[in-house]
């Protein structure tokens, strides 16, 4: 099972897979799966083999799909 994570975090951190995975409820492939498909918020690249997700993008997609 995939443990949530309660938000908020702070606005301005960058959040990698796991975490994201934590906080939205869903598995690290169904990420990249809505990736993918253009659902889900793009990561930055932050070095050749690293990206993070700005947490503000992934709040404001939580708040979207009408989460808490």
């Amino acid at each position: 099972p995939v443990e949530v994570v309660r938000w908020p975090v702070a606005t301005t951190s960058l959040l990698r897979i796991g975490e994201v995975a934590k906080i939205v409820g869903l598995s690290r492939s169904s990420i990249y799966s809505a990736l993918g498909k253009g659902r889900f918020p793009r990561p930055i690249s932050i070095s050749d083999r690293a990206v993070r997700w700005r947490s503000g993008d992934i709040e404001s997609w939580i708040a979207a799909k009408g989460g808490n």
